[in-house]
């Protein structure tokens, strides 16, 4: 079922022909221009040019081997293998030119530049991927799948999108509309037509029903929380004041030297991000600027993104100098993080050093703390344990990413919503109240699990969803 939006742009977007690189920026050995549309073969005819005086031939997914040609220069713009993919059978539906050069950015935006002269347009961001959606090719969650996939940073974020991709979602999510809407056509018959001879509405069997789908809706949403830990990563804020070895953390986390480390207090100025993979699990390593007392103008922006950082963590390490008692600068970073309630693994570093406090003296200043780790980022000691710990304290266990349909921000919020209509289903039913306002919630579930698949959907959000993609893609 496709709304009037979508039908109207579905048509508005078959009149032009697209185009954009869709491989990464910079150099490699093969780099690819991709168009779509209705216009995409002609502008291929036009720019494309055999090796020999035999005109080419372009047949359904065949590669052919020649140069583009800019028509204004005379000149070879790059040697290249061309194929075009007829509609529509096509990732969006559309006749498909891929273009496939050096992986140069010069001879690319040169190839682009070419094709756009003779009636293609740039392509905004994910809008192969939208036209694939408006032209029923995807639903927005496998939509949504794709931004996933290029997005994972471990084969379990990776596998949780591809089962996105492949429909598992959608199949749930329209199994349960189905049923939702078989008990609303039933009861808006009787609303509509109470006058007729209608089967009688058990209202028994109705709450049995919503009672099911609202336990279906939990098990999704427990699980949804978990995988959306695979999708979105950890973020992971390594804080404390100057100088107690943070970036040397990092360096040593990631194991390489990402991060400028020295003596001198104040090193780490701007937030530094890296991610690692602990047992399938992203984790977005953050290196703050140390919190301390400075009248560095540059400093202190520093610090205050160190404080933004801290306020959106899901883990915190707090890093403490075991060769240094703590004071004032320490207790101003751990009351930052403990104000926040932030889970917080407590670092204690540089332990082949003299030490200056009782390890037992943590436990006054950081109370509700998941952990004390002691590490030496010199010779990498405690970091297998610290690791363990990380991944414990977030997952805790093994996973079966099957179970991970749903893993989105905005599918959860969505699920959260229809979840609550459901509830107050329940209750109208329990109160008896008239059916009249049980369907009011009711379709307002139906709707909200239409969103996720995109089969009752705003322009806006379609819009942003596909705002978010890449160029190319």
């Amino acid at each position: 079922m496709w709304c009037p939006y979508l039908l109207g742009k579905i048509m508005d977007f078959l009149n032009d022909t697209i185009a954009a690189i869709s491989t990464p920026i910079g150099e490699g050995g093969i780099g690819i221009v991709r168009l779509s549309g209705s216009g995409a073969l002609d502008i291929l005819k036009k720019i494309f040019s055999p090796p020999s005086p035999v005109k080419a031939k372009f047949e359904d997914r065949k590669m052919v081997y020649g140069y583009v040609f800019d028509q204004i220069s005379g000149k070879k713009a790059d040697e290249v293998m061309a194929v075009y993919s007829k509609a529509p059978k096509t990732y969006t539906g559309e006749d498909i030119v891929e273009i496939h050069g050096h992986g140069s950015v010069v001879s690319l935006n040169k190839i682009l530049e070419i094709s756009l002269r003779e009636g293609a347009r740039l392509a905004h961001p994910g809008e192969f991927t939208k036209r694939a959606f408006l032209n029923g090719k995807i639903d927005l969650s496998q939509a949504e799948a794709v931004a996933g996939l290029i997005k994972s940073k471990t084969e379990k974020s990776l596998e949780i999108a591809l089962n996105q991709l492949e429909g598992k979602l959608s199949v749930e999510i329209k199994k349960l509309r189905s049923e939702i809407m078989n008990e609303l056509a039933l009861m808006e018959a009787h609303i509509d037509f109470c006058e007729e001879d209608l089967p009688p509405l058990s209202m028994d069997d109705f709450a049995k029903k919503n009672s099911h789908w609202l336990k279906k809706i939990e098990k999704w949403l427990k699980s949804a929380e978990e995988g959306k830990i695979f999708s979105l990563g950890v973020k992971t804020v390594i804080a404390g004041k100057s100088n107690v070895g943070k970036s040397s953390i990092l360096n040593t986390l990631i194991e390489k030297d990402r991060a400028i480390v020295t003596d001198i207090p104040g090193t780490t100025r701007d937030v530094l991000y890296e991610w690692i993979n602990l047992k399938g699990v992203p984790f977005k390593l953050v290196d703050t600027a140390g919190v301390r007392f400075s009248d560095d103008y540059v400093e202190k922006i520093g610090i205050e993104k160190t404080i933004d950082e801290i306020e959106e963590a899901d883990l915190v390490l707090m890093v403490l100098d075991v060769s240094s008692e703590i004071d004032e600068e320490d207790q101003k970073t751990i009351e930052h993080v403990t104000k926040k309630g932030k889970d917080c693994i407590v670092v204690l570093n540089k332990t082949d050093l003299k030490r200056r406090f009782d390890y037992n003296d943590v436990e006054s200043y950081i109370k509700k703390h998941k952990g004390i780790i002691k590490t030496c980022a010199l010779n990498g000691m405690g970091f297998d344990e610290l690791k363990e710990k990380m991944f414990n304290l977030v997952c805790g266990g093994s996973f079966d990413t099957n179970e991970y349909l749903v893993s989105g921000a905005r599918h959860i919020n969505l699920l959260k919503e229809a979840e609550q209509n459901l509830i107050s289903v329940k209750e109208s039913v329990e109160k008896n109240m008239d059916i009249d306002f049980i369907t009011i919630d009711l379709k307002e579930a139906w709707n909200k699990l239409g969103e996720i698949i995109g089969e009752t959907v705003r322009e806006d959000i379609v819009n942003k969803i596909f705002s978010e993609f890449c160029i190319g893609k």
